[in-house]
C-alpha cells in the first residue's frame, strides 16, 4: 500500500523549473526571426540549452492536476472555485496591468514581436484608447463565459485577446476548475467519482477524435488527477490507472504533434512528440518511486524551495512580452550582447517574480481569504 500522501514537496522544485524553462524558451525559441530581423543572433549555447523548453508545459499542466485535486478535498463548490480564482487571478491582471505599462513606455517601432501586437498597438496610439483598454477588460472576464461554453459546445469558436501571451494555460486549466465544480455540486466526495472522467477522455477522443476540453492539455492534467488518485489510495487498480493514463497520454501527444507538423524540438532534429513522451514516462515512474520513498521528498522542504514554488507563477505570468519589449530595447539603445540580455532578463524576471510574490501576491491572498470567510463563509 501506498504511503498516504499530503503536500509533494518537491513540485515546488518542479514548477520553479519549469517556469524557467518556458521563459528561456520563450525568449531564445518563440522569437528567433524577430530578433534575426534586428540584427541580433543567440548563440548555439543557449538554442540547445533552452530548446527543451517546451518541456515544462506537461510540467505544469502535471502538477496542475495534482493541485486541483488536494484544493477540492473537503471543500464545496463555492469554496473551491473561490480559492482557485483567488489564487490564480491577483498575479494574472499584474500581468495584464504590466503588458499595458509597456505598451505605454516603450517605444512604439519595438513592438513587433507577435502579429496580433502589431494590430493591437493601434489602442494606445489611435484614438480613444482608454476605451479600448476598457474593452480589453470585458475580453478578459468573457474568458469565464468562454470556458463552459466550450465545454457544452466543443466546436464553437469563441476566440478573444491574449495579452498575456502565455495565459492560453490558463483558459485550460479554467476549464477544469467548471468541471470539478460542477461535480462537487453533484458529489459529497469526488475523489472517487473524477476517476471516470479518465476513461470518459479516452472514450471521447477515439469516438470524436477530439477532446472535449482540449488536447493534449486536457491529458496532461489527468495525468496529474491520476497521480493524485494513485498517492491518495495506493494499490494495484489505481497503478494501473496512473500507467493506462500515462500511456493513453502519449499516445494522444504524439497524435497531436504529428497532425500539427511540429516535428523538431531542436537542433539535434529530435521529435518533440517522442521526446515529451519519454518525459510523461519518466514523471509517471518517478511519482511511483517518491510514492514508496517519501524520505527523498524531504530534502526539498527546505525554504528555499518553497520560495521557488511560490515565485514559479509569478515568472510565468509576468515574463514573456515585458521581457521581450526589454530585451529589444536594450539591445537597440545601448548595443548589449542579445545572449547577456537574455541571460540577464531572466534573472532580473526571478527578482520580479519574488518581489510580487512577497509584496503583491501573499498580502492579496491573505486579505482575500479573509473576506471570504467572513462573507462567504470559505474555509
Amino acid at each position: 500500500m501506498a504511503t498516504k500522501s499530503k503536500y509533494l514537496n518537491i513540485l515546488n522544485f518542479m514548477r520553479f523549473l519549469a517556469a524557467v524553462l518556458i521563459m528561456g524558451y520563450h525568449f531564445v525559441w518563440t522569437h528567433t526571426e524577430e530578433f534575426a530581423l534586428h540584427g541580433m543572433v543567440i548563440n548555439s549555447v543557449l538554442h540547445h540549452i533552452f530548446a527543451f523548453g517546451k518541456l515544462g508545459v506537461p510540467f505544469f499542466f502535471i502538477i496542475s492536476g495534482v493541485v486541483i485535486m488536494q484544493s477540492s478535498v473537503n471543500r464545496d463548490w463555492k469554496s473551491f472555485i473561490l480559492l482557485r480564482l483567488l489564487r490564480v487571478m491577483p498575479v494574472y491582471w499584474l500581468g495584464v496591468i504590466l503588458v499595458i505599462i509597456c505598451f505605454l513606455v516603450f517605444p512604439k517601432e519595438i513592438l513587433f514581436f507577435e502579429p496580433i501586437l502589431k494590430d493591437v498597438t493601434n489602442i494606445f496610439f489611435h484614438g480613444d484608447w482608454y476605451m479600448r483598454i476598457i474593452d480589453m477588460m470585458n475580453q478578459y472576464l468573457l474568458q469565464f463565459i468562454r470556458v463552459p461554453l466550450q465545454i457544452i459546445f466543443p466546436n464553437l469558436h469563441l476566440e478573444s485577446l491574449l495579452w498575456v501571451g502565455q495565459a492560453w494555460s490558463l483558459r485550460e486549466e479554467l476549464k477544469f476548475y467548471f468541471i470539478i465544480m460542477v461535480m462537487l455540486t453533484l458529489f459529497t466526495k469526488i475523489e472517487s467519482k473524477i476517476f471516470w472522467l479518465l476513461p470518459i477522455s479516452a472514450v471521447l477522443y477515439f469516438t470524436l477524435h477530439a477532446n472535449i476540453v482540449g488536447y493534449p492539455w486536457c491529458e496532461y492534467i489527468l495525468m496529474g488527477i491520476a497521480i493524485y488518485l494513485y498517492r491518495e489510495r495506493g494499490g494495484g487498480f489505481w497503478l494501473a490507472v496512473l500507467i493506462l493514463q500515462t500511456l493513453f497520454t502519449v499516445y494522444v501527444e504524439r497524435n497531436y504533434y504529428f497532425e500539427h507538423q511540429d516535428s523538431v524540438i531542436n537542433p539535434f532534429s529530435f521529435a518533440l512528440g517522442d521526446v515529451l513522451a519519454i518525459e510523461l514516462i519518466f514523471l509517471c515512474g518517478f511519482f511511483i518511486f517518491i510514492t514508496h520513498y517519501p524520505k527523498f521528498d524531504q530534502f526539498f522542504a527546505k525554504k528555499i524551495f518553497r520560495n521557488l514554488g511560490a515565485w514559479s507563477y509569478p515568472i510565468f505570468a509576468l515574463h514573456e512580452y515585458p521581457g521581450l519589449f526589454f530585451i529589444q530595447y536594450m539591445h537597440d539603445k545601448f548595443n548589449l550582447d542579445i545572449n547577456i540580455l537574455i541571460i540577464g532578463t531572466m534573472c532580473l524576471i526571478i527578482v520580479i517574480a519574488a518581489f510580487a510574490d512577497n509584496y503583491f501576491d501573499r498580502p492579496i491572498q491573505k486579505i482575500g481569504k479573509t473576506f471570504l470567510h467572513k462573507y462567504f463563509a470559505v474555509k
